[in-house]
């Protein structure tokens, strides 16, 4: 079988002259572009200045700021004293999680993981007493 294709009217379907494809043209000046403006005014620190500066602030105890909102230690009844520093103790145990990590490779060597074998008759165990 034969196909003949007229290529002219092909071009002229697809690419007609006043097809613009979605280009547009910006008509806008080019942005104003600062090239290097070098100034004599360069900012520098003597090295001496900053050193006593350095010095300065090491010596200067540092600044800590307490919540305006929590209840002053000072007022505290010894119940509430007790029930703080508890609180305290039991935070800092929780988010110690390098102790945590360290205690269970502990747990792991001293009770290492039974076989699997061990473990499906351990719950066959489990579903027999549940009935």
């Amino acid at each position: 079988m034969d196909l003949m294709l007229d290529e002219i009217n092909i071009l002229q379907t697809l690419h007609p002259p006043d097809k613009d494809y979605g280009f547009m043209k910006v008509d806008e000046p080019k942005t104003p572009y600062s090239y290097g403006v070098e100034e004599d005014d360069t900012r520098t620190v003597d090295p001496l200045t900053l050193a006593a500066s350095i010095q300065k602030g090491t010596e200067t105890p540092a600044k800590v700021f307490e919540d305006p909102d929590s209840p002053e230690v000072e007022n505290l009844t010894e119940e509430e004293l007790e029930r703080r520093r508890v609180f305290e103790l039991r935070r800092k145990e929780h988010y110690n999680e390098f102790e945590m990590v360290r205690r269970m490779r502990e747990r792991m060597k001293n009770n290492p993981p039974e076989d699997e074998e061990d473990i499906d008759e351990g719950n066959e165990d489990l579903g027999a007493e549940e009935n």
